[in-house]
């Protein structure tokens, strides 16, 4: 139940015979009760957009009325316009269980809690370029200020950064990172190093493996494997390094664009179909057609429920089943998206539905219920 009747000055007049209205989870606006003992009534407002609930009247001569519920309450939704978030200069957007995190324009990384987004961004790095790898307890990105010697990653707490970032000893390049570890390609194959440095030289996770040029994200995570796709197929070792060589799990892949989940493996073929395999291979059978249209596609994430990609500046969704229709989950202004167990967060250009709340002209942050997904 979310208070918003405390919204406002009335708020502050009325507090002292406790008469501010608050707004509960009904289907419209109703009045609120009558005051008992000096207590003022409690409005209720209505989830739905709509006017604001009465005040209600003192049924007491000390009683004091409440206060009007607020109209308008915050509604998840799932029109394709979205709930806007955060009204910023954004390039790149990552999301986590609690956070979002972008990249700012000219440069540098910044972060906020997803829930009061714009009261608690915080500002990781004034000079990074590259997007930024999001650990369990920490981010990780390219510093171009530290010495090329030492590879130039450097980590900082999600909560901030109280000093200069922590250099790591490690590249960072095609980079990832999966509980307390960034991961990336260095000598022919992946190693990893905790966010508390590399030590003497990283720990190498597989060698002698390639990797596509054209990956957006070139290694994914899924219980205790990494994914990669290298120059013709999709690939996987045991993420901490175990014995074991590396398996290839399905071939064909022609654009560096894929994801995991736990239902599978889902890449894109010559043709921009999606695909997927189980997570163990295709083994001697043919993937699975996930989405047959072979209209141009971007960026790609899986989850439970099946597969979201971008297509004509929109975010679609297909279940891990297959669709022949996908659902249209935003505008056509999307520049780049992600998602979490309830959301899809996507950069938005401002337009004129949407114009920017400051001065300039930039992007938002705005974010739409995934399909099932219901509103607290």
């Amino acid at each position: 139940m979310q208070d918003l009747g405390t919204v406002g000055g009335l708020c502050v007049l009325l507090v002292a015979l406790q008469g501010c209205g608050r707004v509960v989870n009904d289907v419209d606006a109703h009045a609120g009760a009558g005051g008992v003992d000096a207590t003022g009534g409690n409005a209720a407002g209505g989830v739905r957009i709509g006017p604001a609930g009465a005040g209600g009247e003192a049924t007491s001569p000390a009683g004091s009325a409440g206060a009007a519920g607020a109209a308008n309450a915050v509604v998840e939704t799932t029109d394709p316009k979205g709930r806007l978030i955060l009204n910023q200069q954004v390039d790149w957007l990552v999301v986590d269980e609690s956070r979002l995190y972008w990249l700012t324009e000219p440069a540098g990384i910044s972060g906020c809690m997803k829930e009061q987004c714009g009261e608690t961004v915080l500002r990781y790095s004034p000079d990074a370029t590259s997007f930024p790898a999001i650990g369990k307890d920490h981010v990780y990105w390219y510093a171009p200020t530290v010495s090329t010697s030492t590879g130039g990653a450097v980590s900082c707490p999600k909560t901030g950064c109280t000093d200069v970032p922590f250099a790591l000893g490690a590249p960072y390049f095609r980079s990832a990172a999966d509980g307390d570890f960034l991961y990336f390609q260095y000598a022919n194959g992946i190693a990893r190093c905790s966010y508390a440095g590399c030590g003497d030289e990283p720990q190498l996770v597989v060698q002698n493996e390639t990797f596509r040029a054209d990956q957006i994200k070139p290694i994914r995570f899924q219980g205790a494997y990494a994914y990669w796709l290298d120059a013709s197929a999709v690939r996987r070792a045991l993420k901490d390094g175990g014995s074991g060589p590396a398996q290839t799990l399905a071939v064909g892949p022609a654009k560096g664009v894929f994801d995991v989940s736990s239902r599978g493996v889902f890449w894109l073929d010559a043709s921009e179909r999606i695909l997927s395999c189980p997570l163990t291979g295709c083994g001697d059978q043919s993937p699975t057609v996930v989405y047959a249209n072979a209209s141009p596609k971007g960026y790609l994430r899986a989850d439970d429920l099946g597969v979201y990609w971008k297509e004509d500046d929109a975010v679609h969704f297909c279940a891990a089943e297959g669709c022949t229709t996908p659902q249209v989950l935003t505008t056509s202004n999307v520049i780049g998206f992600d998602i979490d167990d309830r959301f899809v967060y996507w950069n938005h250009t401002a337009d004129a539905e949407s114009p920017p709340l400051g001065t300039g002209i930039g992007t938002t942050i705005r974010r739409v219920l995934k399909p099932g997904a219901s509103a607290p």
